[in-house]
C-alpha cells in the first residue's frame, strides 16, 4: 500500500504577543454593557423598562421591547431615560444597530 502524503505543513510557532494583541483588539471594539453593571440605573417611561448607564459626557440606553410600531415611542422613551439618569440635556442621541439601543452625548 502506498503512504499517503499531504501537502508540505509546518507547525506555526505562537508567541504570547499576538494573544495579547489579539485581546486588546477584542476589549477596544467589545460593546458597552448595560445591564448587570453596578452603575446601570433601571428607569421606566410608561409602559417600557430602559437600562441606561452614564459615563462621564456619554450615555447608554437599552431597551427590550419588541413588536411592531414601537421605534418613535421607545426612542422618546430612551430621550427621557438618559436625561432622568443624567440629569444633563442630550446634545446627540443616535442609534447603535442593533435593536433599541441608543448612545447619548451629554451637555451637563
Amino acid at each position: 500500500m502506498p503512504e499517503l502524503r499531504g501537502p508540505s505543513v509546518r507547525p506555526v510557532r505562537t508567541t504570547g504577543y499576538g494573544l495579547a494583541l489579539l485581546g486588546l483588539l477584542a476589549a477596544c471594539a467589545a460593546p458597552i454593557q448595560i445591564v448587570g453593571h453596578p452603575d446601570t440605573q433601571r428607569i421606566t417611561i410608561g409602559p417600557d423598562v430602559f437600562h441606561v448607564r452614564v459615563m462621564g459626557d456619554t450615555a447608554v440606553a437599552a431597551n427590550f421591547s419588541t413588536g411592531s410600531n414601537l421605534v418613535l415611542r421607545v426612542e422618546e422613551g430612551a430621550r427621557q431615560a438618559i436625561t432622568q439618569a443624567s440629569g444633563c440635556t442630550i446634545e446627540t442621541l443616535s442609534k447603535y444597530d442593533s435593536i433599541n439601543r441608543w448612545q447619548a452625548r451629554l451637555s451637563c
